[in-house]
């Protein structure tokens, strides 16, 4: 489907194909044709909207259309390439051949015949206008109703709503395969890449953690100079409780000029907006509410600093209160980059693959997920790019056999064999294929 389709708009498109499919099985081949031309106006990449369009339009010039249009898109399809050439069987069978163009020879003369020649032509002037007339005035023949285009043969692996995992067949609304009891359901971002937003909140909670780092540094220079003690960062363990080098008695003096109450909210802040900063860049759904939290946190603070700070640290206060706000109105825009949505797992080859090491590097990923369904669909592609490529028609044999679809799974050694006959891993494919069948008593 075209990447530009928006979520609502695949589920709208999904329901047209389904119904379009629906009305052409029923033989309702013009409301057929009507709902699957919406669905390619919509997603002209719609593999399986060009192949049931190629069975319902008129003409076999767009039947022809449709059906290069699948192989445009997957070239190995073999429903599609059956049903062109039967196509351009019925094209070439319609042709006329050169006699039929060159005009015909001219007749050799005869002698005039008698009365039974006459027969056919008016006899007077009057007979030959009355003659005419009747003949302009006759509707011309009817042309006998061409019988109606067989639809091409559909491949067993085009049904979107296959399970992607056995390739049993599934209802559209189905959560789990009744088949294999596979889930049919996985959740996506609303948003794929991060928005302008979240860059926004991004750059406000780092000015959120720079500021309450800001405002203890002041209060501690000011309680240094209030008690006399030359480096403030000396006074750091005194407000954490924990023994250092400054004598008790400026200790005191310190704790008395700036109490450890207005230091200490701003030391604890600060890890936590440095966690919210991490879990806005990972999207992580928690840091959603937290980042309300610390939105929550900064105008608290910002109003507490506001209250007990002069100076700098009023000014340092009031930027708080300012971000504070920021996060709240950015808070509003963030919904689609942190919550994810359900969506079905449509048997349906990736739009990032378009080479053959890209449907065969697919295919590796959903064999491993033991998708052997979505493997298959990506593999036959990767065969068909790198036919001469052994590691492909092997892998394609694994996944065949993971559906249990022998025939198929010995189709794809034999291929295999023709590449490479003296590959170990053929016979040791082969020998597992023998046990299987032999296990399940099929030939």
């Amino acid at each position: 489907m075209n990447p530009k389709v928006s979520g609502t708009q695949a589920e709208n498109v999904d329901q047209l194909l389904r119904t379009g499919i629906a009305a052409a099985k029923s033989g309702q081949r013009e409301h057929a044709r009507d709902l699957l031309m919406r669905v390619v106006e919509q997603d002209e990449e719609n593999v399986l909207a060009w192949l049931w369009l190629s069975g319902v339009v008129d003409s076999l010039d767009d039947q022809e259309i449709c059906l290069e249009n699948v192989l445009t898109l997957d070239p190995d399809n073999e429903a599609a390439r059956q049903g062109l050439a039967w196509v351009r069987k019925q094209k070439g069978a319609q042709a006329p051949s050169p006699a039929e163009t060159m005009p015909p020879p001219a007749p050799s003369p005869e002698p005039p015949a008698a009365e039974p020649a006459r027969a056919g032509r008016p006899a007077t002037l009057a007979a030959a206008i009355l003659h005419e007339d009747l003949a302009r005035r006759r509707p011309p023949p009817e042309p006998e109703p061409e019988p109606a285009p067989t639809p091409p043969p559909q491949d067993e692996f085009d049904d979107p709503y296959l399970c992607p995992y056995c390739a049993a067949p599934t209802h559209p609304d189905d959560h789990k395969c009744p088949a294999c009891g596979a889930g049919l359901w996985t959740q996506i971002r609303r948003r794929e890449e991060r928005s302008t937003w979240l860059w926004a909140a991004l750059t406000v909670q780092m000015a959120g953690i720079i500021w309450p780092a800001t405002v203890p540094l002041l209060m501690l220079v000011y309680a240094a100079h209030e008690a006399g003690i030359e480096n403030p960062l000396t006074l750091v363990p005194i407000y954490f409780g924990l023994p250092g080098s400054v004598p008790p008695k400026l200790a005191n003096a310190a704790l008395e000029a700036v109490p450890r109450l207005y230091v200490l909210p701003f030391a604890f802040y600060l890890p936590f907006a440095l966690m919210v900063l991490i879990g806005l860049y990972l999207r992580w759904k928690p840091i959603f509410f937290l980042f309300l939290v610390s939105a929550l946190l900064a105008l608290a603070l910002g109003g507490a600093g506001m209250l007990l700070t002069q100076g700098w640290g009023l000014v340092c206060s009031g930027s708080g209160l300012i971000l504070a706000l920021l996060m709240f109105l950015l808070l509003l825009q963030l919904e689609d980059d942190f919550f994810l949505d359900e969506k079905r797992t449509l048997l349906r080859v990736d739009r990032s693959a378009k080479k053959g090491l890209d449907f065969l590097a697919s295919g590796r990923r959903y064999a491993r997920r033991q998708m052997w369904a979505m493997a298959a669909i990506h593999l036959r592609r990767a065969v068909a790019w790198l036919p001469d490529w052994i590691d492909a028609h092997l892998e394609l044999a694994v996944a065949y056999i993971g559906l249990k679809r022998y025939d198929l799974a010995t189709k794809a050694l034999a291929e295999a064999r023709r590449t490479s006959p003296d590959d170990p891993r053929v016979e040791e494919l082969t020998a597992l294929l023998d046990s299987l069948r032999s296990a399940g008593n099929l030939p």
